[in-house]
């Protein structure tokens, strides 16, 4: 039997029929129509998630894996505010889910009723659109608008530029009467099309090209693909052309530089010409490195080609001057440089520099004190061949930066927004997913934020979490400006005695300590052994020497590149 409400009966039709499989339920009184109605669709893969911050984060995960919508629906009133979050991040990674906020009847908005507020519209910033459904249906038109918004709704979430949508769904009361429904709404199937730049596009974007002696491609967040991978691989084999590439861009290889900030660290200001590309093509979005933004900034850069399907180009380095709007894959597949001379091997100066910072790398983290840095020089060798690492937010990201990538590592973070409160969360959400391990390195503000995000029946035996706590958020000791003030300790650092060990405990997953470089290394090689239950790994680490082992760092790359 079916809920009596006929916009439910259809939204749930409709996303069964359109392949949307994940459906993840906050508990409610007023969006119990919808909650029924899912429930009896076994075509649907139901998760209940009690608190509505967590569910968000967990449904952004599943369809960061799966890129198809995650389905979330809650109940009336505040509950639908601790989704932002969620939501926001959804919006800015450009990943598709599809929000539904059940709601009081809409002559009770403002009106003294319990547990209501102005929903409709309510994340308009961060969606790509926002429908409200029909409070009643009673003519065949009033179905057909119900029906045909809803297609509009989940197509446009799998749109060219993907993202959240939300549908507004005012319930009268009765909510728990059921009825026999045999309606079957009509589906409005989108025909997917890609862009191609036309024959005089592609020869002016060739002359360009081949007129710049020094190029290079910097990569943002991007999807784990082969293709758009092999393409930029195949660019790089050009001599007059440097890739840069960060974790979250999923792009590696022989010739592609991947450790930027490590990189940069070693440029003298006075010689940046010898570094200074004429051109610049850029891929993704949401770069991490705040060196190489300001960078590219100070740069006398000429021309800068940035890749994108929105149709407001981010000019992030103030140089842009052609937005070529289409996929990355779709562009790299299309475009095809014509063979000209090269009077100039611009790729080697970056090479040459590269040699000189992985051999100070190495010496450096070789004798390094027990530290932040050191912690992840013992960690990310050790993630399992082939698994999944999710970064949390804030210096996690930034230490995985340091180090090289490695090919047989998908590597995720939020930097949509780049907020602490979601991480873990989300790492449950795309473990569940996963069928391998996946590594959650997070910091222990990070993690303590988030700690409902453990606080349901989904966790995969195969998550591995490793806290790094340095007893408070450890980075703004190493930002200029925080670092000096009074008030770093209680107001930007947040220094506190916390552990991770009593969620731990409360949540039912093995939980693991070190303190020192050989705990670590001891530990690690049964951390990632099969197990029943979900492990944490808490790794305690000096908070007085981090900033000044990492600063030490960079003063020791840049010294030992001049030698």
């Amino acid at each position: 039997m079916s809920t009596t409400k006929k916009s439910v009966q259809s939204l749930v039709k409709i996303c069964e029929l359109k392949d949307i499989k994940n459906i993840v339920l906050s508990p409610g009184s007023r969006n119990a129509p919808l909650a029924i109605e899912f429930d009896n669709n076994k075509n649907f893969h139901h998760f209940q998630i009690t608190d509505e911050r967590v569910a968000g984060f967990f449904a952004l995960g599943l369809a960061q894996q799966s890129r198809i919508a995650s389905v979330i629906c809650c109940t009336s009133g505040t509950a639908t505010l601790n989704y932002a979050p969620a939501i926001a991040e959804a919006y800015y990674q450009r990943i598709p889910m599809i929000i539904l906020t059940a709601d009081r009847p809409v002559q009770w908005i403002d009106q003294g009723a319990g547990q209501s507020l102005r929903q409709q519209n309510i994340y308009d910033n961060y969606v790509l659109k926002s429908f409200q459904l029909p409070q009643s249906i009673h003519t065949k038109e009033d179905q057909w608008y119900n029906d045909r918004i809803i297609n509009e709704a989940i197509n446009l979430a799998h749109s060219a530029v993907p993202g959240p949508v939300h549908i507004n769904i005012p319930l009268e009361e009765p909510l728990y009467d059921r009825e026999a429904n045999d309606h079957l709404p009509k589906i409005i199937t989108p025909v997917e099309t890609r862009r191609t730049l036309t024959n005089s596009s592609l020869k002016e974007l060739q002359a360009i090209w081949a007129s710049h002696d020094k190029k290079m491609i910097i990569c943002g967040m991007l999807p784990n693909n082969d293709v758009i991978n092999k393409k930029i691989n195949q660019l790089a084999e050009d001599p007059s052309v440097v890739v840069l590439s960060e974790s979250h861009s999923n792009v590696n290889g022989d010739i592609i530089f991947q450790c930027i900030d490590r990189l940069i660290e070693s440029f003298d200001e006075g010689k940046l010409d010898d570094f200074t590309p004429d051109l610049l093509l850029s891929f993704g979005h949401s770069i991490i490195s705040k060196k190489v933004k300001a960078l590219l900034h100070r740069m006398s850069i000429k021309s800068h080609w940035h890749v994108d399907s929105i149709n407001d180009p981010n000019d992030t380095f103030q140089h842009l001057t052609h937005h070529i709007k289409m996929a990355p894959v779709d562009f790299l597949t299309t475009f095809i440089p014509i063979e000209h001379h090269i009077p100039f091997d611009f790729q080697k100066t970056y090479n040459e520099r590269e040699v000189a910072c992985c051999e100070a790398h190495d010496l450096f983290i070789r004798d390094a004190a027990f530290s932040d840095l050191k912690a992840f020089s013992l960690i990310l060798p050790e993630l399992p061949f082939n698994s999944m690492l999710q970064m949390g937010n804030s210096a996690s990201v930034r230490y995985v930066q340091l180090f090289n990538q490695r090919k047989d590592i998908s590597y995720f973070a939020n930097r949509g927004v780049s907020g602490i409160e979601g991480c873990t969360s989300t790492a449950c959400g795309a473990a569940h997913h996963y069928l391998g391990i996946t590594t959650l390195v997070t910091g222990d503000l990070s993690f303590l934020y988030d700690s409902n995000g453990l606080w349901h029946k989904y966790i995969n035996p195969n998550l591995r979490i490793i806290i790094i706590n340095n007893k408070g958020g450890g980075i703004f000791r190493i930002i200029k400006g925080p670092s000096d003030t009074p008030q770093l300790s209680s107001y930007f650092e947040a220094s506190h005695d916390m552990t991770g060990e009593k969620n731990a405990e409360k949540f039912d997953l093995e939980y693991l300590t070190a303190e020192n470089e050989n705990e670590l290394s001891e530990v690690l090689k049964s951390f990632y052994n099969t197990s029943e239950k979900a492990k944490i790994l808490e790794v305690f680490t000096p908070p007085v020497i981090n900033d000044k082992v990492l600063k030490d760092y960079f003063s020791f790359i840049y010294k030992r590149t001049k030698v």
